[in-house]
């Protein structure tokens, strides 16, 4: 029986998700890696196995579906298979002005970005509590520092996760579990064409790479950060978005926003 660590990564199957469990194999860990893509995963486990000898369980579901997420909360819960990391980075975006957005697909992203990392988080919670142990590295987004006008409920979610993450750390200070919120600024994934957008208005040096996303994340979790925006420029807008008055973060936003090209 392997005595690894086990870290569980959903949305593994590409960009931030998939250089979490390419770092997290390097160091170690096995995995239990989640996504709708199985083909996508398939290839990422003999990749990962191949090149550092651990154990990768697929475990293939649209966090979206409650049968489908309930499987893997079952998982998080299985006390012969305890899992020692918990990471949500699940989840996506939509641009565009909030009314022309049809409501279903903005409620199917309110369900992956808070509904699904809401329940495995608690699902991951009760096991770690029990054993006094365990972390948890839930992933937001700088859009969620502030109001986004044209990804209004994006930016909602990630501020969501942001203020549930840090709240839900308080909880169980003292207990064994470190729990730590990764903001990104814009990264260099799939998130823009999933989100409908041919391109942003985004400076290249304020694009970072997954690799560079991933590396911040996991380095501020074993410090035991309760935040970290990854990108030094990143972390200076955030830094500004609490001085400057809303109204303004608001219309810089929105100008942003408006320079991109909406498919």
């Amino acid at each position: 029986m392997s005595t690894r660590p086990v870290a569980l990564v959903t949305g593994a199957s590409a960009g931030i998700g998939e250089a979490i469990a390419r770092r997290l194999a390097a160091d170690g860990h096995d995995l239990v890696v989640v996504a709708r893509s199985a083909d996508r995963l398939a290839v990422l486990a003999k990749d990962l196995e191949a090149e550092h000898g651990g154990d990768v369980e697929v475990l293939v579901a649209d966090l979206t579906d409650g049968e489908q997420l309930a499987r893997v909360e079952a998982r998080l819960g299985d006390p012969d298979r305890p899992i020692d990391l918990l990471v949500n980075n699940a989840g996506y975006g939509t641009v565009g002005t909030f009314v022309e957005m049809p409501a279903d697909r903005e409620e199917n992203e309110i369900a992956l970005n808070v509904v699904a990392l809401m329940r495995l988080t608690h699902a991951a919670l009760g096991p770690m509590k029990e054993r006094k142990r365990g972390a948890i590295l839930n992933v937001s987004s700088l859009a969620g520092q502030q109001p986004t006008p044209g990804m209004a409920t994006y930016g909602a979610t990630k501020a969501f996760v942001t203020s549930f993450t840090m709240a839900v750390r308080e909880e169980v200070r003292g207990s064994g579990i470190r729990i730590t919120v990764l903001a990104p600024g814009f990264t260099n994934t799939e998130f823009q064409a999933r989100a409908g957008v041919d391109e942003i208005g985004v400076p290249g040096i304020l694009l970072q790479s997954p690799d560079e996303v991933a590396k911040a994340g996991l380095d501020a979790l074993t410090k035991d950060n309760a935040i970290v925006v990854s990108g030094w420029l990143n972390w200076a807008a955030a830094t500004a978005t609490k001085v400057v008055p809303t109204s303004v973060v608001r219309r810089v936003t929105s100008l942003v926003m408006k320079r991109s090209k909406v498919t």
